[in-house]
């Protein structure tokens, strides 16, 4: 980035790369939370930016002459981006129990927000959910308090956790690391404490005890400890 006069064109170009835009992109290959609109269908090798009505201006040249201009790169949308707010996998709606670390951090982050709104009022970004529950930034139905969202309310896309997959991965030497790998973690955190399998399962959301045991839970040093102990226990002399 160094070495240019031209800072702003650069930011406007990773900003569009982080936001995903997608005004460059054939409206046929858009992800669209609904299906294409039938008029659109024949436009499916269109850019989406081909189909934002731009400005014009109509004057008289100076000989006279009528004329009407087209803006070609102002006064359109800089970047667009196209969130779907997607049911969960399996459709495995549940309520979980958040212990006390947490609850701090969320208690923490909820403060943190409320102290940008007080300090940027009206420009602070705010979402909200419409009558079709879609997400807009418009007064809708419902407004949605975020958890992850920067310092100017704007939400955080899944995206922005590449650049920590990438480090973890390039500069920590985890070459096999993935964030779902959290989860496998997790579970078998648990299982190594003690927590009852059923709950294991109802916490990840899980449809069978099977998917828990055979692909979540790992089995550890600590377990097979744990699992010796036990057995000494039981078949100890008296």
């Amino acid at each position: 980035m160094f070495g240019t006069n031209s800072l702003n064109l650069v930011w406007e170009k990773v900003c569009a790369e982080v936001m995903d835009n997608q005004l460059q992109k054939q409206i046929g290959g858009l992800r669209l939370p609904v299906p294409l609109a039938e008029q659109y269908r024949d436009m499916r090798h269109k850019k989406l930016i081909d189909l934002i009505d731009k400005p014009q201006w109509s004057g008289t040249a100076p000989n006279g002459e009528s004329f009407v201009k087209q803006a070609e790169d102002t006064l359109i949308p800089d970047l667009i981006s196209i969130v779907n707010v997607d049911d969960p996998k399996y459709e495995s709606r549940r309520t979980i129990r958040l212990d006390n670390v947490i609850w701090a951090l969320l208690r923490r982050e909820h403060t943190r927000q409320l102290q940008q709104r007080l300090r940027m009022g009206s420009n602070y970004l705010r979402y909200f959910v419409d009558s079709e529950d879609f997400l807009c930034q418009n007064d809708g139905l419902k407004e949605l308090h975020l958890v992850t969202v920067r310092a100017d309310g704007s939400y955080i896309q899944s995206r922005a956790t590449q650049h920590s997959n990438h480090v973890i991965k390039t500069e920590l030497g985890i070459e096999n690391f993935d964030f779902h790998s959290l989860r496998h973690t997790h579970a078998t955190e648990l299982s190594e404490a003690g927590v009852n399998l059923k709950e294991i399962q109802r916490r990840l959301g899980h449809k069978s005890l099977e998917i828990t045991t055979r692909k979540y839970i790992h089995a550890t040093d600590e377990m097979q400890r744990q699992s010796l102990e036990i057995m000494n226990r039981m078949y100890q002399v008296r």
